[in-house]
């Protein structure tokens, strides 16, 4: 007789999921390659820069996986202007998808976080 793994929904594999888009009312030259396809009627331009997934069910060695996804994708918004990333009508979002518990962001990132103007959605 053949057995099967069935995942049990109780534990916790660790699966982290970030993108980072960036929505403006204005288009941006610099992120034009990273555009999307307006809806019939959208007047927003959206920029989806990139998502990066990991399972990484040790917590301590989640937090250096998380600090590395955050800063390999906030590397596209370094070359863009201050005034562009902070420009009315424009909104630069983080979503995280994170596993059951706590999290940790460093200090250093949460600065770099807020000089891009970034918005953190969060779902657990």
């Amino acid at each position: 007789m053949m057995s099967v793994d069935v995942p049990d929904p109780d534990v916790d594999a660790g699966q982290v999921i970030v993108s980072l888009t960036v929505f403006s009312a204005d288009p941006i030259d610099q992120l034009a390659s990273f555009g999307t396809e307006r809806a019939a009627g959208e007047s927003e331009h959206r920029y989806s820069l990139g998502t990066i997934t990991f399972d990484q069910p040790d917590w301590n060695a989640r937090i250096d996986q998380l600090e590395s996804a955050l800063d390999t994708l906030l590397d596209f918004l370094d070359p863009l202007p201050e005034a562009v990333l902070h420009a009315e009508g424009t909104v630069v979002r983080i979503f995280m998808t994170l596993p059951r518990g706590a999290e940790t962001i460093s200090a250093r990132l949460v600065r770099r976080l807020a000089n891009l103007n970034v918005t953190l959605w969060i779902d657990t």
